[in-house]
């Protein structure tokens, strides 16, 4: 899986790489000539997205990146400008967004059947657009921040201890969650929910200890978090 990741990534690099080399090598040589240069903002937003891509932290938000300033370049060849294209299609937005929570949601349910597994002792991630799974192991976790927009996220801290009471910033927008903890973890939840939801479906362990508490704070907004075993 991770093969094929990185050989999309280098595809769709590669592809934008030539193909903004074609155009400046036309404007070179006069046979078509832009009215923007190369330190434009365009340019600056995708070589951002290039960099986030090479970088494979997220590719969800290095696309969007890359996307926003090609639709920038595109409005330099009409007599639309951006202003206009956002006010005119930001609907479309909605219908992509809908149609990828349905199809995103039961088409990989079942995608990830292997975790990333790490060592940290803390977690600090951003994914859009993208679902990710990931496996820690600890012996003193101490929490962090997860934020996750139009995407799903599934965490494993079965094999980790808590440190006290670690605490887990929370960002869930449009987007869901799964961790997976053992009976004898206590999850205290005190994130806001807006139009979103908590579930904890593990049968509790009498034997839980009050040390062991994952404290959960944040936000979650038109989405849902759920504690399984």
């Amino acid at each position: 899986m991770t093969a094929i990741k990185q050989n999309n990534t280098k595809n769709i690099i590669g592809i934008i790489l030539i193909v903004i080399g074609c155009l400046l090598f036309l404007q070179n040589i006069e046979i078509f000539v832009f009215n923007f240069n190369i330190f434009s903002w365009q340019f600056i937003f995708v070589g951002i997205g290039i960099i986030i891509l090479i970088n494979n932290k997220n590719s969800g938000l290095g696309l969007f990146f890359i996307g926003f300033g090609i639709l920038g370049i595109f409005t330099n060849f009409t007599h639309y400008t951006l202003r206009n294209i956002i006010l005119d299609y930001w609907p479309v937005i909605l219908i992509i967004v809908g149609v990828y929570i349905i199809f995103k949601r039961t088409g990989n349910s079942k995608r990830h059947s292997s975790f990333e597994e790490v060592n940290d002792d803390s977690l600090d991630k951003f994914t859009i657009f993208q679902d990710s799974t990931l496996k820690i192991k600890s012996n003193c976790f101490k929490g962090g921040k997860l934020t996750t927009i139009f995407s799903d996220y599934k965490i494993d801290l079965r094999d980790t201890d808590f440190s006290n009471h670690a605490q887990l910033d929370s960002t869930t927008i449009f987007a869901g969650k799964t961790i997976y903890l053992r009976k004898d973890q206590v999850v205290n939840f005190r994130a806001t929910s807006i139009f979103g939801g908590f579930e904890d479906k593990r049968l509790t362990s009498l034997n839980a200890e009050d040390s062991n508490v994952l404290v959960i704070k944040g936000l979650t907004l038109f989405g849902g978090i759920e504690i399984k075993d």
